[in-house]
């Protein structure tokens, strides 16, 4: 999935179909993806881009599971990545940089 180069707090692909917002907290990124139509085609990916991140990031949102994939390895280069986990925190799932482990869990207060 390619970057959008500006910084957007809040932003969607051109087409609309993938709608993000951003929260920054410390030198994590939380990004909030959401599908507003409830479909997204596995055909259209190509299409869409999500917003160009920095540092450790925390995604969240429903999403199939192919996208949770192509979001995970587009932002491969990131120092670390989470997934929430809403039964019990925020789960770190690539970590370059050795901190946090994989497998760590981060508390939900950490996005405050």
């Amino acid at each position: 999935i390619p970057h959008n180069r500006a910084m957007l707090l809040e932003g969607a692909d051109e087409s609309r179909e993938l709608v993000w917002k951003v929260e920054p907290y410390k030198k994590w990124n939380t990004v909030s993806f959401s599908i507003p139509n409830a479909h997204l085609s596995y055909a259209t990916a190509h299409t869409l881009t999500i917003p160009d991140l920095q540092d450790a990031i925390l995604l969240d949102g429903k999403l199939p599971f192919w996208l949770w994939t192509a979001l995970v390895r587009s932002y491969a280069t990131a120092p670390a990545i989470a997934i929430r986990y809403p039964q019990r925190g925020n789960v770190v799932i690539q970590s370059s940089a050795g901190w946090p482990a994989i497998g760590t869990l981060l508390p939900f207060e950490f996005e405050s």
